[in-house]
């Protein structure tokens, strides 16, 4: 009996202890998670249509007052890798970030391809310049960038060329997704056995990027 009295004794301590550490932090985190400042940092989730199909998208606002030069992050193929560091980054420096997900990609609306991923920067570039967006998200339409990775740097090239209110282009280990893509046999066959994977990127495979 007394082995057991000890034994509910130290059960009891020990939760009574977590309990403690629990509230500790909880109030710790109700302390150092609340917005700092009066403008200060933030997120909001966006819902930009292309085409009259919606995309998932997000922006993350930079503190301070007044406007921000705003960077469109455009991510690879297919976006595993979606370089959110990156606008964490920008956004400390004080550039307002959009991410998205290209139609047919990671649950955006409609089918992928590479034509239709062109078209959706231009949507989303369009989305951000609009006069009621632009106000409500403190961002400077005089200040546009867009970067992307892999595909996304593809992309950012672009962009810049068919909009001329772009400022800014930047492209990283950028792929040529043009006719460098079906360069070779061999280069078809790696890209089209790959596509054939990539179950997040609706109605698209290997056939189609022989296609294209």
């Amino acid at each position: 009996m007394k082995t057991n009295s000890a034994l509910i004794s130290m059960l009891f301590a020990s939760r009574t202890l977590f309990g403690a550490l629990f509230s500790l932090l909880l109030l710790s985190n109700n302390v150092f998670a609340k917005a700092q400042g009066e403008h200060p940092a933030g997120i909001t989730e966006l819902t930009i249509e292309s085409s009259g199909q919606r995309m998932s998208g997000i922006i993350y606002t930079a503190a301070g007052e007044g406007l921000h030069p705003t960077m469109v992050l455009l991510h690879g193929y297919p976006g595993n890798e979606k370089n959110l560091d990156v606008a964490q980054a920008m956004r400390s420096e004080g550039w307002n970030v959009v991410f998205f997900h290209y139609r047919g990609a990671w649950g955006s609306e409609g089918e992928f391809s590479f034509q239709g991923a062109e078209a959706d920067v231009q949507a989303v570039l369009h989305y951000i310049m609009n006069k009621d967006i632009a106000k409500k998200s403190a961002i400077d339409t005089r200040k546009i960038s867009v970067v992307g990775h892999s595909m996304g740097g593809h992309m950012a090239l672009a962009g810049i060329l068919d909009n001329p209110k772009v400022s800014c282009a930047v492209s990283y280990d950028g792929a040529n997704m043009g006719k460098g893509l079906l360069s070779d046999e061999a280069t078809v066959k790696m890209w089209s056995d790959y596509s054939d994977q990539l179950f997040m990127l609706k109605g698209w495979s290997g056939k189609k990027i022989r296609q294209k």
